[in-house]
């Protein structure tokens, strides 16, 4: 069932108040201290304390951050691995993905060290993207066709999408997840809500493409759109509407990569190269000049925000990437 959408008019009105607004929303927005997470590292995901997923050694170790240092996550799969998701609240601490073998190999690791296996019943190739509280994982398949699932107590239940593409990056407690399918064979991938063995697909802003990246505990979804026009924009689903977040002024794309349970959506617009943005209602604002230092780093996009509002990103300097996160100073 398609959910209510905003008219075509109304995406344009909210399009133009965020545009109009930026400048004087960057007024009054609190500015932020960066803290640079290393060389060769990326971050992916933030949690509550704010530790955070992803890699060190420019792809080749799962890690998470926490305490100013890099933890090696798993020790047995060193070969191209990274950490997903991270979520120190339940036993079920971390989710990883491997590369070895010629096959994706994904593993649950939790806090004891100890590494369980996710295999879902004849797949190859798996991926694991984001972890609930009781440790329910959610992830997809690869290869010529692709299947989203949640693996749960060493179980994986397959979301009976249409299509033959599907990737499910992230799940809340509610195990709801969030992401993205084609309804047709070799169709446009459609961003997706889906909870108890039903899909809702997000609407559009005009365009044919959606593709959802992250979900807050309401069950609202962080996603890119394309429009009419052909651009992308980042976008907001919230109980039944889409709404068009829209893009700074001078920008050519946008999308919304991660949000808090407050709505409070991080993401990257580009011009010609790709920036930060945090937006909340009706204000979108460029994070770059709200920091005090970037170190030196060319500040690419954001990529996550927890409840706090420290916000996760990566960036890049003389060529090597740096996981960077941001912390509100006022």
């Amino acid at each position: 069932m398609n959910p209510r959408s905003f008219t075509a008019a109304s995406r344009l009105l909210a399009a133009g108040v965020i545009a109009m607004t930026i400048t004087a929303a960057e007024a009054a927005s609190p500015r932020y201290h960066l803290v640079d997470l290393g060389a060769y590292t990326k971050a992916f995901r933030i949690d509550a304390q704010g530790h955070v997923a992803g890699f060190i050694l420019d792809g080749t170790q799962a890690a998470f951050w926490s305490g100013g240092t890099w933890h090696r996550l798993d020790s047995q799969h060193e070969n191209g691995s990274f950490a997903g998701a991270i979520d120190v609240r339940g036993g079920a601490t971390y989710t990883v993905s491997s590369i070895g073998g010629g096959y994706v190999s994904s593993y649950l690791a939790r806090r004891d060290g100890s590494t369980l296996p996710i295999l879902p019943e004849g797949a190859q190739d798996v991926w694991v993207w984001d972890v609930a509280r009781d440790g329910a994982v959610a992830g997809n398949t690869g290869g010529t066709i692709s299947r989203c699932f949640v693996w749960r107590d060493s179980h994986a239940r397959y979301l009976d999408s249409t299509g033959d593409q599907c990737y499910a990056p992230a799940i809340n407690d509610a195990h709801q997840v969030a992401g993205g399918m084609n309804t047709t064979p070799g169709g446009d991938m459609q961003a997706f809500l889906w909870q108890d063995g039903r899909f809702t697909i997000l609407g559009n802003l005009g365009g044919t493409y959606t593709a959802a990246n992250d979900i807050n505990q309401a069950g609202h979804v962080a996603l890119v759109a394309t429009t009419d026009t052909g651009a992308s924009h980042a976008a907001l689903y919230v109980d039944g509407q889409l709404i068009d977040l829209g893009a700074p002024n001078g920008a050519i794309d946008s999308a919304a990569m991660g949000l808090n349970d407050r709505d409070v959506v991080v993401g990257r617009w580009f011009d010609f190269a790709e920036h930060p943005f945090l937006a909340h209602g009706t204000q979108m604002l460029d994070l770059t000049p709200l920091i005090d230092d970037t170190q030196g780093l060319d500040v690419g996009g954001a990529v996550g925000i927890n409840n706090a509002g420290v916000i996760i990103g990566n960036a890049v300097r003389n060529g090597v990437r740096h996981g960077y996160l941001l912390t509100p100073i006022d």
